[in-house]
């Protein structure tokens, strides 16, 4: 059972009975996966934080805007923010391929 002391020396033994090879492939496959992810969310923040706030002054500084647009924004603050996963998760899909390919199949590779 790993320990959970801290020290790196421990990481390496636990690391001693996994083959080499498995190791470096998990390695070489972790780093790229954490870059691409971190890079979708900090682009999703980015876009998000860019048409929102503007929107929110506008509606905010706008009476008749508020009144047209108040029962689309407060239909949407009842919904859990968990809530929307599943449906996120349906409108993109999990793999690769359907966030890379552009004719919307997945790619045969």
């Amino acid at each position: 059972m790993p320990s959970l002391s801290g020290e790196a020396g421990d990481l390496a033994a636990d690391l001693e009975g996994v083959p080499e090879r498995r190791r470096s492939r998990t390695a070489d496959v972790l780093g790229p996966a954490l870059l691409v992810s971190l890079g979708r969310v900090s682009l999703g923040f980015l876009l998000a934080a860019l048409s929102a706030v503007p929107l929110g002054v506008v509606l905010g500084r706008s009476k008749r805007l508020w009144l047209i647009f108040e029962p689309l924004v407060e239909s949407f603050r009842f919904i859990i923010p968990f809530a929307w996963i599943p449906l996120a998760i349906l409108w993109f899909g999990t793999h690769e391929s359907a966030r890379s390919s552009s004719s919307g199949t997945p790619d045969s590779s």
